[in-house]
């Protein structure tokens, strides 16, 4: 007998625990909620970064205009 299966008898486990995934899989690709939420903190980030570009754009024209 070897050495994991006394152990295993002695802690009085019957068979390890099975490994498995923590999410489900579907065709290799992520869950549905998952991609929608990447998809929407995209758009976000994108919303930020064009809206943060033209107030950039707009305090410099108005920095020259304005005395």
């Amino acid at each position: 007998m070897t050495l994991r299966k006394e152990i295993e008898e002695y802690l009085g486990i019957a068979k390890p625990a099975k490994v498995r995934q923590s999410y489900p899989m579907i065709n290799s690709e992520a869950p549905t909620h998952w991609r929608k939420t990447l998809k929407l903190w995209g758009i976000v980030v994108l919303v930020y970064v064009v809206l943060s570009f033209i107030g950039g754009i707009a305090v410099g024209i108005i920095g020259r205009v304005w005395p």
